[in-house]
């Protein structure tokens, strides 16, 4: 019985890969988080990575289609993710702003989120995106029916979980080594103000769409 759903759950699988590699919020807190501290870019994939798999998990059995209905959540959600990622931003403005340096020596010190501490942020980065919510409930609705077998749903959740760990923790091992972490190591000032342009640019982003991406706006 669960042969018949495969050709939809290998669409799913495509697109979301397709969806991993599109630059966002998430392509870019990896990225920052992984060329200071290996582990916790890792971290942070795993929060993401996490966060991708409860939006599939609720798409799939109806949650997310009940939350969206309710507009005071969705807007909720929307205004909590915009302002972390506002706050992220600040936060890189502020390194910028103290000129602060960077050397080899300082990875993997006290000082910097461990592997478990970086979670949280990566997977507050996903469930706060609302625009995510709506992609997952587009996509399971190609495969998730009324009477579709529990196991599909398992496959589904599953899979999509794999996929962005595997795409999301080899994003997080390239930038924490090599050319591009020395890249960073040299010209942190730098990195840090593209950081910040880019998480306040997507923090309000997320306010643009909640005030004139809605009905009426």
């Amino acid at each position: 019985m669960v042969q018949e759903y495969w050709p939809g759950l290998l669409t799913v699988y495509l697109a979301c890969l397709v969806a991993f590699t599109s630059p966002g919020p998430n392509f870019v807190a990896i990225t920052s988080y992984a060329v200071k501290n290996r582990p916790a870019g890792y971290g942070v994939a795993v929060g993401i990575s996490v966060g991708t798999a409860i939006w599939a998990l609720f798409a799939a059995t109806g949650l997310t289609a009940l939350v969206t209905t309710f507009r005071f959540v969705e807007t909720v959600i929307g205004v909590a993710g915009g302002l972390y990622l506002l706050w992220l931003g600040y936060n890189a403005f502020k390194s910028v702003l103290a000129r602060q340096t960077f050397q080899p020596n300082q990875i993997d010190t006290k000082d910097l989120r461990s592997l478990a501490q970086s979670v949280l942020p990566g997977l507050a980065i996903q469930l706060s995106n609302p625009k995510t919510a709506m992609f997952w409930l587009a996509l399971t609705s190609t495969v998730i029916q009324p009477g579709t077998p529990y196991m599909v749903i398992v496959l589904l959740v599953g899979g999509c979980l794999m996929l962005a760990l595997l795409w999301h923790c080899l994003l997080a091992f390239a930038f924490s080594s090599g050319p591009l972490r020395e890249a960073y190591i040299r010209y942190k000032p730098v990195f840090s103000l593209i950081f910040a342009v880019l998480f306040c640019g997507f923090g309000l982003s997320v306010f643009y769409s909640l005030v004139w991406g809605q009905p009426g706006g």
